[in-house]
């Protein structure tokens, strides 16, 4: 095989070993633009806060499925503040399952997103 082809073959390998990379789907991608309260803010408040801070007995009165307590305790970084914690202190939210940080990062860029009801 002369220079030329295995040039050609190589350059192929690495074009197509490119294109294969970049088209491979990572599940644990972190999406937080445009992020929605119903999509996106909702789920992640019924999965992680819902247990203690749900309709029927708010621990701390705070009940995290009414969007307008929702949005001024967001505004005014009361949860913002709670979830950012380091893991050893006893006032981290929540307690016994803290959020990743791609969760931390879709909560904080709602609020700075205005916090909206979509």
């Amino acid at each position: 095989m002369n220079t030329r082809t295995s040039f050609k073959i190589y350059t192929s390998a690495i074009f197509c070993a490119l294109i294969m990379h970049s088209c491979a789907y990572d599940e644990n991608e972190c999406v937080v633009v445009d992020v929605s309260y119903s999509n996106d803010i909702v789920p992640l408040l019924d999965e992680k806060c819902g247990s203690c801070h749900g309709a029927s007995y708010p621990e701390a009165d705070l009940n995290l499925t009414d969007y307008e307590v929702v949005s001024q305790t967001a505004n005014n970084s009361k949860i913002i503040h709670r979830i950012n914690l380091d893991l050893a202190d006893d006032q981290l939210m929540p307690p016994n399952s803290p959020l990743t940080d791609c969760q931390i990062d879709l909560f904080t860029n709602w609020v700075e997103q205005g916090a909206l009801n979509n």
